[in-house]
């Protein structure tokens, strides 16, 4: 139910501001609606209230959506640009599309390099030894062949004070410490706090950044403090928070004393072809202006990509889905675009306003849903204060 009440609210503002002119009347034209739907007339629907009748049957009634995510997140899985399981995701997007009869195309760009990760490891030798579970940030550079055996050095929270009471990180790991996660603003601050510590860990002479766990227990996932598509400048794991904060309670026991071999054998790849999806329902008076319904379609592979960002790939499917099944045509074009390359720094979406870029005043609205599941509370406009009163 959680999906069709998002999609009611992805799909109502547009088609009504589509659909209708303020306070008159607004001729509809007619399309052939697909499965013998009856098309609509200017006599049927001339308020926004009536088109929101005809969506209301569609987005609250059966729903190919649901389905169309399983495959996704069961056949398909995680599913990292660059890799093959990113072309089947493009493969399902597409398909779906054409299964809501809507009008469909891929366009390329180029993702700078390809990524995968090697055998991680972090062995603790000599004075505390015991089990640590770890995986490789996203785009992160690989530990040359055979790994390294360095001190771990801890940074806490890896302000300027701590770097200098670290005193010197030549070589080292050093374990920075987080704050579990349960917020928008904890989000953005394991976006946002990194790069000023990569810079002084790097200035230091340090060898690698063992980030902490912002999620419970021994829960590792991945994400990239690159935010260009470009592999980081210093190699960066994510360690299990049970483990790192039992690592840090053991170089506070024993300082100066506790050692790791780390291994992370990444496999770094060249320049590469990927693809954005986007369907489109073409409007019928103002064909050149366009509202865009979008979401990226890739994800990690630790997990399936259910929550970040299958289910709003599947609704922006389904919201095209739903608006070409009342037979409606919008007054302007309302376009659905499913991006690839977001996990590595928005490289797809910047690709698709590089190549649209003499459209970009005809863009009247865009939407991006990446919020996981749940009931839609807010929105972000992205820095964009001076659109708030609209």
């Amino acid at each position: 139910m959680w999906k069709r009440l998002c999609l009611l609210f992805a799909v109502l503002p547009i088609s009504c501001l589509a659909q209708l002119a303020p306070q008159k009347k607004d001729p509809l034209s007619k399309m052939q609606p697909p499965q013998g739907a009856a098309a609509c007339s200017a006599t049927e629907l001339s308020s926004c209230a009536e088109a929101a009748a005809k969506i209301l049957p569609q987005v609250l009634g059966d729903s190919p959506m649901a389905e169309n995510l399983r495959r996704l997140t069961d056949e398909v899985g995680g599913h990292v640009t660059g890799t093959p399981q990113m072309a089947k995701a493009v493969e399902w997007g597409v398909a779906g599309f054409r299964a809501a009869g809507v009008d469909v195309h891929t366009e390329k760009y180029t993702l700078p390099v390809t990524w995968s990760e090697g055998d991680t490891r972090l062995e603790l030798i000599e004075s505390a030894q015991f089990p640590v579970h770890v995986v490789s940030t996203g785009w992160s550079p690989a530990i040359p062949d055979g790994g390294i055996e360095a001190p771990i050095v801890d940074i806490g929270r890896g302000s300027e004070q701590e770097f200098a009471r670290a005193g010197n990180i030549r070589g080292a790991l050093l374990l920075a410490h987080s704050e579990i996660g349960s917020t928008w603003a904890d989000l953005f601050d394991e976006y946002l706090r990194p790069p000023a510590i990569i810079a002084r860990a790097v200035q230091g002479g340090a060898s690698a950044i063992l980030w902490t766990s912002a999620r419970e227990r021994l829960l590792v996932y991945r994400h990239t403090n690159s935010l260009v598509g470009q592999i980081d400048k210093i190699p960066q794991a994510v360690v299990a928070r049970e483990d790192a904060m039992r690592l840090a309670r053991a170089v506070a026991a024993h300082p100066g004393q506790i050692r790791a071999r780390y291994s992370m054998p990444n496999k770094v790849g060249g320049p590469t072809e990927q693809e954005n999806i986007v369907g489109e329902i073409r409007g019928r008076e103002k064909p050149d202006e366009v509202v865009i319904l979008a979401a990226h379609l890739d994800s990690w592979e630790l997990g399936t990509g259910a929550l970040d960002n299958g289910c709003n790939a599947a609704l922006v499917i389904e919201a095209a889905r739903a608006i070409k099944a009342t037979g409606l045509l919008p007054r302007r074009t309302i376009r659905f675009i499913l991006f690839s390359g977001e996990e590595q720094g928005t490289v797809g979406s910047y690709g698709y306003v590089t190549a649209h870029r003499a459209e970009l005043d005809k863009i009247r609205a865009v939407i991006v849903y990446d919020t996981g599941s749940g009931r839609v509370t807010g929105y972000s406009l992205g820095g964009r204060k001076d659109i708030e009163a609209e």
